[in-house]
């Protein structure tokens, strides 16, 4: 093995047994100038000792979590600004962004929800209540917490999942991270606000910084961004009482303006023609644009409106066509991604990593749960 040298395999497995501790340190500062010359070496490095240790049983993790290097300046983010960036989309992406910014959550947290039926029931259950907001439940990201939520006003919560439009033979996927970007780099450009690593993640950075200026506690917004109870050691467990948090968020909530609701009900039902439009008739959707006048909220109309879709879709003829999928040959392997794409993605486990990097795919991204993003240009 490469990383070894020219010390004897069995000498390396004796020294791992007896002192893992500082075998598992030399490993890290080892794996740290591999990293230097090439990160994809560094990568392959690191599950190769995994899989030669776990080969010959030798109890010794090696987590060496190796870090993308810091090129550039960290982009900043108005919340003016980013408005603006969200103003040049369309729906649903613009509800998208919305509730990224207003939320603190990221590309991860989006396809956890995007991704669970149950974490969607959960949020459309409360639509009806008495509450400004939505308890947004999701798996914890620290382990000095069990428990991991985000409060969010009811308007800018969309109706999950969200798909890509229909466009010929192509859409209806979910939305994921390479739609986001794409779609955010787009937007940035129009407003003339793009800069390198300018991204929807960026979203959190904004969400954070502006709850610094409204004077919410830092343990509440680091706790809504998914970063434990606002310390290392998650001593803030007043993080975890829903009306703690709910009194401290709605000093950001007050210092925004917040949604009239006319301009709330439009959006729903801009969101619902987003999503259903191409399997509704031309009358079905003119009926659809009659309850606006006639509901008082945008919960109401978002309701009566899904009522009228299902009951109208049950009632089409199935001969009604179809958009076409796409070409499994076409799309295989590529994760939806568009065929006219200049790469493709795919979102792997470490099982995969080595074969995908010998068939010339490139790691963009080490996810927080331990995937990784992977691209190769489009053939």
């Amino acid at each position: 093995m490469r990383y070894i040298g020219k010390e004897d395999p069995t000498g390396f497995l004796k020294r791992a047994q007896e002192k893992p501790r500082e075998v598992a340190i030399e490993i890290k500062g080892r794996l740290g100038e591999v990293y230097k010359r090439s990160m994809n070496a560094a990568h392959l490095t690191k599950y190769a000792l995994r899989s030669f240790l776990d080969f010959h049983e030798i109890d010794l993790q090696v987590k060496a979590k190796i870090k993308v290097r810091r090129v550039r300046k960290k982009p900043e983010l108005s919340w003016e600004d980013a408005d603006r960036i969200i103003q040049e989309t369309d729906e649903p992406y613009r509800s998208l962004f919305k509730f990224m910014k207003w939320s603190g959550l990221g590309e991860d947290e989006v396809m956890e929800i995007q991704t669970s039926p149950n974490i969607q029931r959960r949020i459309e259950t409360q639509r009806s209540n008495d509450k400004p907001y939505v308890k947004i439940d999701l798996s914890p990201r620290k382990a000095n917490l069990d428990e991991f939520f985000t409060l969010t006003p009811k308007q800018y919560v969309p109706q999950f999942p969200l798909k890509t439009k229909m466009h010929r033979d192509r859409g209806g996927s979910l939305i994921d991270p390479h739609d986001m970007q794409n779609v955010w780099r787009r937007a940035a450009k129009k407003a003339k606000l793009w800069q390198e690593g300018l991204g929807p993640h960026t979203l959190r950075s904004t969400f954070k910084s502006q709850c610094g200026k409204s004077d919410v506690k830092e343990a509440v917004s680091e706790f809504c961004m998914g970063h434990g109870g606002g310390d290392r050691y998650g001593y803030a467990r007043e993080v975890l009482n829903e009306q703690y948090v709910a009194s401290e968020l709605r000093k950001l909530w007050a210092g925004q303006s917040i949604m009239p609701e006319e301009v709330a009900k439009k959006a729903v039902l801009a969101m619902i023609k987003v999503q259903y439009g191409d399997k509704l008739p031309p009358e079905k959707l003119a009926e659809l644009e009659k309850m606006l006048p006639m509901v008082e909220t945008a919960d109401e109309l978002g309701k009566k409106a899904m009522i009228f879709v299902t009951t109208s879709l049950e009632h089409e003829p199935a001969t009604r066509s179809q958009p076409k999928k796409h070409r499994m040959a076409r799309t295989a392997r590529n994760g939806g991604t568009p065929i006219d794409a200049p790469y493709e993605t795919r979102i792997v486990g470490e099982e995969d990593l080595v074969p995908l990097l010998n068939e010339g795919w490139e790691i963009v991204k080490e996810l927080s749960s331990g995937r990784i993003i992977m691209r190769r240009p489009s053939s």
